[in-house]
């Protein structure tokens, strides 16, 4: 008989369960996740100040917003944090699928639930370092929140209108649009993880299109796709409509996991 306090007692145990092993993860690798932080307030750092000297001989002005919306680039985040950021990842992720791992979990496909649950954590907690990291540095140099309704504002000079809106709303796209280009990535690991000589083909991708979109400017594949367009803040439902294409491509991904298991799953 179907119980709803055991079913939201096994939910909520299994997502304890799921966050301590991320945890014991990224303990395990504490050197290279020290490393990789102060290599991400590094590069943001950098990248914030470039921005606030390019745009100061402009005499355009610089906001918290414009920084998330201008750290979403191809040759900033793309090239500077991600290939880092999925190292890490990867290297927190078993090395190994195993006998051992599939009789702990009962089946192929209840260990790729697990995987997808452990990318989604990886993701929401990479979105947030980068999102606070870029928050924090720009307050440090006393820039505002937002300034979208003014003339002298980045995004007058981009998108050639006005609009009053709070900073939290950009801040909120933003980190979605990061959680999802996180968890694209981390869910394809998760599939070449089963047979790991293509991982290369991971990196090989990541590391090319980054570098295409930077050269392309109008080339919109992931990182320049899947963030903040000025000219299209007006449109309210285009952005919505660009998370939900993520959202559906991260469901997809994982629909052809299970797929790709599905006659190698002995036990399910």
């Amino acid at each position: 008989m179907f119980s709803k306090e055991k079913f939201v007692k096994e939910k909520v145990s299994d997502g304890k369960q799921v966050v301590f092993e991320v945890l014991d993860g990224l303990r395990a690798r504490k050197k290279m996740l020290v490393l990789f932080s102060v290599w991400c307030l590094l590069s943001i750092v950098w990248c914030v100040v470039e921005l606030k000297k390019r745009y100061d001989f402009y005499h355009a002005e610089l906001s918290v917003a414009d920084v998330l919306v201008l750290l979403q680039h191809p040759g900033r985040l793309g090239m500077f944090i991600f290939p880092f950021a999925m190292l890490i990842v990867l290297k927190c992720k078993p090395k190994k699928i195993d006998m051992q791992i599939l009789l702990r979990y009962g089946s192929k496909r209840k260990f790729l639930a697990r995987q997808m649950k452990e990318s989604i954590l990886y993701a929401i907690l990479l979105a947030v370092s980068v999102t606070g990291m870029g928050i924090v540095v720009s307050c440090c140099l006393g820039l505002p929140l937002i300034n979208w309704n003014s003339i002298d504002s980045i995004f007058f000079s981009e998108a050639k209108f006005l609009v009053e809106e709070h900073f939290a709303t950009v801040a909120v796209v933003i980190f979605a649009m990061d959680v999802l280009k996180f968890l694209m990535d981390f869910l394809i690991m998760d599939l070449l993880l089963w047979n790991q000589r293509f991982m290369p083909i991971l990196w090989v991708v990541v590391i090319v299109e980054a570098g295409i979109e930077s050269i392309g400017e109008n080339v919109r594949v992931f990182h320049s796709l899947f963030s903040i367009q000025y000219e299209l803040w007006g449109i309210w439902w285009t952005h919505g409509l660009i998370i939900v294409l993520g959202i559906v491509i991260c469901i997809a991904l994982h629909l052809l996991g299970i797929w790709s298991i599905r006659k190698r799953d002995i036990f399910g």
